[in-house]
């Protein structure tokens, strides 16, 4: 397998196992990635759509795009742009509380890992296929 098509496969299975986690178990998902807790039977719904329904939506996206060797570009983009507005948003979150938890600093962390394999896996794919026009 392409790194480029194991890397967005990663991506695609990290959204699927948040979405599965917020869909069945929200309350303890949450616990487990922010060590917060809500009590509100609306705020618990809201939870499951938004974090379980939209990381289920990208997953989704990701592994159809994967279906066709052609949408790889296409995918890599999604990647990149999904990434690159978490950590933006992420850090301004940051900037405006940083005594945040730790592990707000780590999704972060990886959140830039994940744009950067994104923009590079797109930079080595374009000069791979200029390379195989100049021949």
């Amino acid at each position: 397998m392409a790194l480029d098509k194991a890397f967005v496969m990663v991506m695609a299975l990290a959204f699927l196992l948040f979405a599965v986690a917020f869909i069945l178990a929200p309350e303890y998902a949450l616990t487990l990635t922010t060590g917060q807790t809500l009590t509100s039977a609306t705020a618990i719904v809201d939870l499951r759509a938004t974090y379980g329904g939209l990381s289920l939506a990208i997953a989704i996206l990701l592994f159809w795009l994967l279906a066709k060797q052609q949408l790889l570009p296409i995918a890599l983009i999604a990647v990149l742009t999904l990434m690159l507005a978490m950590a933006a948003t992420r850090l301004i979150g940051l900037l405006l509380m940083p005594d945040a938890a730790i592990i707000m600093y780590v999704y972060f962390i990886l959140e830039v890992a994940a744009v950067l394999t994104a923009s590079w896996l797109l930079r080595r794919n374009k000069a791979r296929a200029l390379g195989a026009d100049k021949q």
